[in-house]
C-alpha cells in the first residue's frame, strides 16, 4: 500500500516537525505500507505562519488550490490513497471528486473515530482566531452536539513557535495541559490537538492522557482510517457515492476543462 501524505504547510520552514513524522510515520502504519510526505512550497505563505495566512478567504483559495493537482498526480504515480494530514482540511469536496482512489481527511478521521471514544470532545487550537474556522468545519461535518468546545491556548502560538518547540517542549506542554483541563472540567473526554504540527509535538512527547481524558494522536490517527478506507475498496469496492456530492464530471467535459484552464 502507497499512501501519499499531504501537509498543507511547508516542511521546508518547518523543519523539525518534517524531521519528526520522517522518523515516527513508519511506526504507525502496517508493515508493508509506504508512506510519501509532502509539504507545499514555502513561498505559498510569504514566510509567514500558516495559521496566520488561512485567515484570508482568498489567501486560502490560491493555497488550497495547489492539492488538487497533486491528488490527481497521487492517483498517475499509483498511489492507493490520499491522506490531508492537515487541519485546513483543503478542497476536500472537490479533491474526492476528480480521483477513484480514496482521499482523507485529519479532521474527518479524528472527530469520526473520536466519536467512537468520547461523547464529549474538545479541540484545542493555537490560537483564538482558529475558532471560526474549526466550528465551520465541525458544522460541515455535522458533528456539533458532539463537541463540548473550541479551546485555543493562552497564550496563543503559532506553527514557527511549535516546530521550536520540539528542542524544548515543555512550555507548550504546559499550555496544551492547563488548556486541556479545562475542557475536560467543561465534560470533554478526549482532547484534539487540532493542528498538524501541534499534534506531532506532543505525540513526540507521548502525551496521550491527562486526567484521565484521552488526547488523541492524529497523525497515527489519520494514517490508520487512510489504510482502512484502502483495504475496504480493496477487498469490496467501496468508495465515495458519485450521485450528489462527489459526481464526477465525464472524461470530455475533463478533457475542455483541462484546454482552457490547465490539466491537473
Amino acid at each position: 500500500m502507497r499512501i501519499w501524505h499531504q501537509s498543507m504547510a511547508s516542511l521546508e520552514s518547518l523543519g523539525a516537525y518534517g524531521a519528526a513524522l520522517e522518523k515516527r510515520v513508519p511506526d504507525l502504519v502496517s508493515s508493508g505500507t509506504e508512506v510519501t510526505i509532502h509539504g507545499v512550497p514555502k513561498e505559498s505563505y510569504a514566510g509567514l505562519p500558516p495559521a496566520d495566512v488561512l485567515r484570508y478567504p482568498y489567501a486560502k483559495y490560491r493555497i488550497h488550490d495547489q492539492v488538487l493537482s497533486l491528488v490527481a498526480q497521487a492517483e498517475r504515480e499509483g498511489y492507493d490513497a490520499v491522506a490531508f494530514a492537515t487541519f485546513a482540511e483543503p478542497l476536500l469536496q472537490q479533491a474526492r471528486s476528480i480521483v477513484d482512489i480514496p482521499v482523507t481527511s485529519m479532521v474527518e478521521a479524528s472527530l469520526l473515530v473520536g466519536c467512537s471514544l468520547a461523547r464529549r470532545i474538545a479541540l484545542v487550537t493555537l490560537a483564538p482566531e482558529n475558532r471560526v474556522r474549526l466550528t465551520e468545519q465541525v458544522e460541515r461535518h455535522g458533528l456539533g452536539d458532539r463537541i463540548a468546545g473550541i479551546y485555543p491556548l493562552d497564550p496563543p502560538v503559532t506553527e514557527f513557535v511549535l516546530a521550536a518547540a520540539f528542542d524544548e517542549p515543555q512550555a507548550v506542554i504546559d499550555a496544551f495541559s492547563h488548556t486541556a483541563r479545562r475542557a475536560i472540567a467543561d465534560g470533554a473526554d478526549l482532547v484534539i490537538p487540532a493542528e498538524g504540527v501541534f499534534t506531532e509535538l506532543l505525540a513526540a512527547q507521548k502525551i496521550d492522557r491527562i486526567d484521565g481524558a484521552a488526547v488523541m494522536d492524529c497523525v497515527a490517527v489519520v494514517l490508520a482510517y487512510t489504510e482502512m478506507m484502502v483495504m475496504l475498496r480493496q477487498r469490496t469496492g467501496l468508495g465515495v457515492g458519485r450521485r450528489w456530492d462527489h459526481a464526477r464530471a465525464p472524461a470530455e467535459l475533463m478533457q475542455r476543462l483541462g484546454d482552457f484552464f490547465g490539466p491537473l
